[in-house]
C-alpha cells in the first residue's frame, strides 16, 4: 500500500529521530535501537521489509591524514565499493 508521507521534521541522527517521535511530532523508520526510552517510543518491528542506507566516506585532500585513517580509506575504496 503505497502512501505519500507528510514530512514535517526530520534529522540525520538516530537519536534526533527518535527523540521528534518520543516528542510526539510522528512516526519514523529507524534501525534496531539499544537504550531506546521506551517509556517514550514504543518499537513495531516490521517483517519482510527490505531497506538500505546510504553511507559515503569524506575527506580533505589538502589536510593531514594517519596512516591508519590512509589505510582504512584504501579498504573502503578497493575492497567495498
Amino acid at each position: 500500500m503505497p502512501c505519500d508521507p507528510d514530512i514535517t521534521f526530520g534529522g540525520e541522527e538516530v537519536a534526533t529521530v527518535a527523540g521528534l517521535a518520543g516528542s510526539g511530532l510522528g512516526v519514523s523508520l529507524l534501525p534496531d535501537l539499544n537504550g531506546l526510552d521506551t517509556n517514550k517510543v514504543a518499537q513495531i518491528r516490521l517483517k519482510a521489509l527490505e531497506s538500505h542506507r546510504t553511507i559515503g566516506l569524506a575527506w580533505m585532500n589538502e589536510r593531514y591524514l594517519p596512516s591508519a585513517a590512509i589505510n582504512f580509506k584504501h579498504f573502503i575504496i578497493h575492497k567495498m565499493y
